[in-house]
């Protein structure tokens, strides 16, 4: 009932969204609320709220907005993104940088399955999304190697050498 704004998907389902939030997980959504033109430029309401039509489905859209949302930071929504669905982590991160959204690169999703977006990030290319996996493969103290994942499947030997001679690198650089 709170919600001042609509997101509606390219397959026409309505979210129902805070503007404040929004403005606050986004500098895209900040810039536009800031300049007080969204009433102006979009003439579609429904519920006296504007609505903004998006390019994304709304099973992207959704996930999306499971992460920008506070109330969802307890690992809830995580549940909702399965980390070996490439196309779903693949159109989560090309919207969250069209909206300037940071979240899932920082994201617990990221921390639990840094070898996964290491691998998926590879096949698209996405540079800064394989460095970032690449660093918090780090993290795992306990046992150093590279986990098989089926998403290396996908990528060369090369590529999962590199990763595995970085973690080593970086091993004995911390030894030192």
């Amino acid at each position: 009932p709170s919600a001042d704004i609509i997101l509606r998907s390219s397959d026409s389902v309505d979210f129902h969204c805070h503007k404040n939030i929004l403005a606050h997980a986004s500098q895209f959504f900040f810039d536009m609320f800031r300049e007080g033109a969204v009433c102006e430029k979009y003439d579609i309401h429904k519920d006296r709220k504007v609505v903004i039509s998006m390019k994304e489905p709304n099973t992207v859209l959704h996930r999306l907005l499971t992460l920008v949302y506070p109330a969802h930071t307890a690992g809830v929504p995580f549940a909702l993104i399965d980390p070996t669905q490439l196309d779903d982590i693949c159109a989560m991160h090309e919207a969250a940088n069209k909206y300037q959204m940071n979240m899932l690169v920082t994201s617990p999703l990221l921390v639990a399955h840094p070898h996964r977006f290491f691998a998926i990030a590879s096949i698209r290319g996405i540079v800064p999304l394989v460095r970032r996996a690449a660093l918090v493969t780090l993290r795992d103290t306990v046992d150093p190697k590279v986990p098989f994942i089926p998403e290396f499947d996908a990528i060369t030997g090369n590529r999962v050498q590199e990763l595995n001679n970085f973690i080593q690198c970086c091993g004995k650089r911390a030894q030192n």
